[in-house]
């Protein structure tokens, strides 16, 4: 039996319609987003979506495990280590998104989720020396339908802009100069580390954006916030003698909230702390007045 028509739920926003039967296989029911496939690419389903659509279209089949997601991720191929920890945070943004869709009222639970365990496994459980094809088979398009439809679904309560590359290319560089800074400081070995442990988290959230969204940047933007008003003592002591380490680090501040606060829509109410932090840490005027933004507009 086929039944097609709107989703339910009349607060789920979709392009075409969606179409609920049984496979051949008589594995259980499918979901199939028509119409163009139009779906929200910003969000948590929207991401893991585009990243399993593009694992799936790489079709040689006899290569590694390794080899084929370091391709997906744009890492060298014997980067087992990178690829290990983007296949940790993908499977961390798979538990997100079956978390978010089954908070979502009047959508079918049962049926959007039935993929999600088959999902999570197929990430780490074979291991990386398997044969590509033994993964790439998790990812048919029934599971991709699945994951656009959460994404549409997922629109009204959750959505990004899409970061800047080139803004991320800076953010890189810039904490990349900083971090450097801090370890050869003369700082005392307790604000280094701690500074340093910070600016890592950063820029691991900053690498993995694609995965993490906007979201994580801002994760980690609130960590170094947290460190600098735990040692904000020892950091005013700094003034004098280290500075301009002080004054990078409140435009590192400055350009991350910036970046969040247009990307997630948030007002001043969330990033005012940040606004004050930066004032006390940096002398420059300039770098403590670009916090204070105006509302962005949603």
């Amino acid at each position: 039996m086929l039944v097609t028509g709107p989703p339910p739920g009349d607060k789920v926003p979709l392009v075409g319609c969606f179409t609920l039967g049984l496979n051949g296989n008589a594995r259980g029911p499918l979901l199939h987003v028509q119409g163009g496939g139009m779906y929200d690419q910003t969000n948590p389903a929207g991401r893991l979506h585009d990243i399993l659509n593009e694992a799936a279209k790489r079709t040689d089949n006899n290569v590694s495990a390794q080899r084929a997601w370091a391709a997906t991720f744009g890492l060298s191929a014997d980067d087992q280590e990178g690829v290990l920890e983007r296949l940790i945070e993908l499977r961390a943004l798979t538990r997100d998104v079956r978390e978010l869709v089954s908070a979502y009222p009047g959508v079918p639970h049962e049926l959007l989720l039935q993929y999600f365990p088959r999902i999570e496994r197929s990430f780490l459980s074979q291991g990386l020396d398997v044969a590509w094809h033994r993964v790439r088979s998790n990812y048919d398009q029934a599971v991709l339908d699945s994951l656009k439809y959460c994404s549409t679904i997922l629109t009204n309560a959750y959505s990004e802009e899409p970061l800047e590359q080139e803004e991320l290319a800076k953010i890189s560089a810039d904490l990349d100069v900083l971090q450097e800074s801090i370890i050869n400081s003369s700082m005392p070995d307790i604000l280094r580390v701690a500074l340093s442990e910070e600016i890592s988290k950063i820029r691991d959230a900053v690498s993995m954006v694609r995965i993490r969204g906007a979201k994580g940047v801002k994760d980690a933007l609130q960590s170094l916030v947290g460190a600098v008003v735990a040692h904000r003592e020892e950091l005013n002591k700094q003034q004098d003698e280290n500075g301009e380490i002080l004054r990078r680090i409140a435009e590192v501040m400055s350009n991350l909230d910036q970046i969040v606060t247009r990307s997630m829509k948030l007002y001043r109410a969330i990033s005012s702390p940040v606004q004050t932090l930066i004032a006390r840490l940096s002398p420059d005027e300039d770098v403590a007045e670009d916090i204070s933004l105006e509302e962005p507009d949603i």
